[in-house]
């Protein structure tokens, strides 16, 4: 083999490595998934010219590439305009750089594969189990299983956890069910189909034990759509190719009767959860703000609100990438709060990631963010009405990116790794699955076949 050959050969065995590491990290440790990115970046930089140039063919490239640079002279504006900020500011930059540019490295090694895709899959939720049993309350169970215990706490935070938990419960039923089922049967078949539904049980329950409202309407909104796509790709078709609508109302029903049932078996911490805030919910019916009491749902009411009148004094541009902690100390309920409440400690974000964005980044930031996510979520709807992409990752990838949707309508983790790494993990598949492909195996194997045709001559 000659050298550029053993070369990209080395950089593909590099690569893979990482992409593995990567997913199975994304959850368990913030060192082991920035390694595994590393990783993908040195397989990456050993074949320049199968990784830039078809990158600088993609209107999705050209994007996030705007979205980095326009926050990188934003942060450096604002941090000259408000110089208390300044270490903010950068920050702030380096948060949504993350969330924009992290999604190529998987992108890049998914690229045609599907079957890495559902390996990486499989890694991500075991992951996902193996940290939701590390930080489980082993010495006092049945009173965290009760809801007496606080969810999670202080290991891991319950509310974005609740996301990946979900996620990787998606994962589970769309692409590890289908999975299953096509097996021969036999003892084996059986084996992993009782392991299926232990796992599902266990992601099930972990949802529930989150608290977390948010996510459990995020999962409300989500499981039925995702059952409507479920039955119209993965379920076999008549013999005159069309689906039957009975088969996606018997789906969707379905869904609705197992959350119904899981509803129905954590009965008392869910309606516990939901009756707290009922004073809040009245005041907020009452079309007065100033009435919302200080609560979970009335702090995120507050924030809203005044991140609604800073958006309106600056809707351009903003107020910076870093200026969400300036802005909300400013806030008179927060000023209130911690001056009259001993220990209380103020959010660090608005719980929006659209107002978020638009607050920070002016409507300039939202659209080049909205141009991102179109891109993305065209490319996953392309591959699934197309049959480009294998059914059942479409339909997960199209639920998965919708969860995340929803659930940042009431909360923001994009400045956390846990999330970017998921989201790059989602996106970069999205990117890499869809279609038309970005980087075509073919191009690399005929890499390897230049070289050696070279090598022989």
């Amino acid at each position: 083999m000659s050298t550029t050959a053993g070369r990209v050969a080395t950089a593909e065995w590099i690569g893979l490595v990482g992409l593995y590491a990567f997913a199975l990290f994304a959850q368990l440790s913030v060192a082991g998934a920035y390694l595994a990115m590393a990783l993908m970046l040195t397989g990456m930089i050993l074949m320049p010219r199968v990784t830039l140039l078809p990158m600088l063919r993609s209107p999705l490239f050209w994007t996030t590439c705007a979205i980095a640079a326009y926050v990188v002279v934003h942060a450096w504006a604002s941090a000259r305009e408000f110089p208390q900020t300044a270490a903010d500011q950068w920050r702030g930059m380096g948060d949504y750089g993350h969330l924009a540019l992290f999604l190529w490295f998987p992108a890049f090694w998914l690229s045609g594969r599907p079957d890495r895709m559902r390996v990486a899959l499989a890694l991500f939720v075991a992951g996902v189990l193996v940290r939701t049993l590390i930080y489980a309350p082993w010495g006092n169970m049945g009173a965290f299983l009760s809801g007496a215990l606080p969810p999670y706490k202080p290991d891991m935070w319950h509310i974005p956890y609740g996301l990946y938990v979900a996620i990787a419960l998606a994962a589970t039923l769309l692409v590890g069910a289908p999975a299953v089922y096509a097996m021969k049967r036999g003892r084996v078949r059986t084996l992993l189909a009782l392991l299926l539904v232990l796992v599902v049980l266990i992601l099930l329950e972990a949802i529930v034990l989150t608290k977390s409202r948010g996510v459990w309407v995020m999962v409300l909104v989500t499981a039925p759509v995702a059952a409507w796509l479920a039955a119209a790709r993965l379920w076999p078709r008549s013999a005159t190719g069309t689906q039957p609508r009975r088969r996606r109302a018997v789906a969707v029903g379905s869904v609705l009767v197992v959350l119904a049932a899981a509803i129905l078996a954590n009965l008392d911490t869910i309606v516990d959860r939901a009756s707290r805030e009922q004073a809040t919910y009245a005041a907020i019916l009452s079309d007065n703000v100033a009435n919302v009491p200080p609560s979970s749902v009335g702090e995120r009411i507050h924030l809203w609100y005044d991140a609604l009148k800073h958006i309106a004094e600056r809707p351009l541009v903003g107020w910076g990438p870093g200026s969400q902690r300036m802005i909300i100390q400013q806030i008179p309920y927060i000023r209130h709060a911690t001056e009259s409440r001993p220990g209380y400690s103020p959010p660090s974000h608005v719980h929006d990631l659209y107002l978020s964005i638009l607050m920070r980044l002016g409507v300039t930031g939202f659209v080049l963010f909205l141009l991102m996510l179109v891109l993305l979520l065209r490319r996953g709807w392309r591959a699934h009405s197309s049959g480009a992409l294998d059914d059942d990752l479409a339909v997960f990838l199209i639920a998965s990116l919708l969860a995340i949707l929803v659930w940042s309508l009431t909360d923001i983790r994009f400045h956390h790794w846990d999330f970017n790494m998921v989201f790059a993990l989602l996106a970069g598949a999205a990117v890499a699955l869809g279609s038309p492909r970005i980087w075509p195996r073919a191009t690399i194997r005929g890499h390897l076949a230049g070289a050696g045709e070279a090598a022989a001559g």
